[in-house]
């Protein structure tokens, strides 16, 4: 199931006509469908490939956080593909960049309470240390 809509896609583009001018490749006047799939399709796979660090994909239920941030990558993906995008376009890309990375670190949720369920990926960030090591200033002489 895509994460975002036309209805999203709408609203990020800034109107169901300016998605329809990105969508329409054919420059035949009407919407198409296969060209906002496939954009969608680019953006969820975009998502997929940061979020399973942290979480299990596909998202059963993606947070409308999840939604928005489907909605704009597809609708950068539809400019990329028209070749108008502008600097706007690329430091907004960046940013969301910047969150994609954030969610695989762990640094930003995915905004659902409950959160999803995790992924199998997740390792530990502390390793414990066995009692029995011998770490002193002396046993580490060498090493700096």
């Amino acid at each position: 199931m895509p994460y975002s809509d036309q209805a999203d896609l709408e609203l990020a583009a800034g109107g169901s006509v300016k998605l329809r001018e990105l969508t329409d490749l054919e420059n035949g006047g009407a919407l198409d469908p296969a060209a906002m799939t496939a954009a969608v399709a680019a953006a969820d796979a975009l998502i997929d490939a940061y979020v399973p660090r942290r979480y299990r994909v596909p998202l059963a239920a993606p947070s409308a956080f999840v939604v928005q941030l489907s909605a704009a990558l597809a609708v950068f993906e539809l400019r990329k593909r028209r070749g108008i995008i502008t600097e706007i376009d690329v430091a907004e890309r960046d940013r969301l960049d910047a969150q994609l990375k954030d969610i695989a670190r762990g640094h930003l949720t995915l905004g659902t309470d409950p959160a999803p369920q995790k992924s199998g990926q997740v390792v530990p960030q502390v390793l414990e240390r066995s009692e029995d090591e011998d770490v002193s200033r002396d046993s580490l002489k060498g090493f700096w």
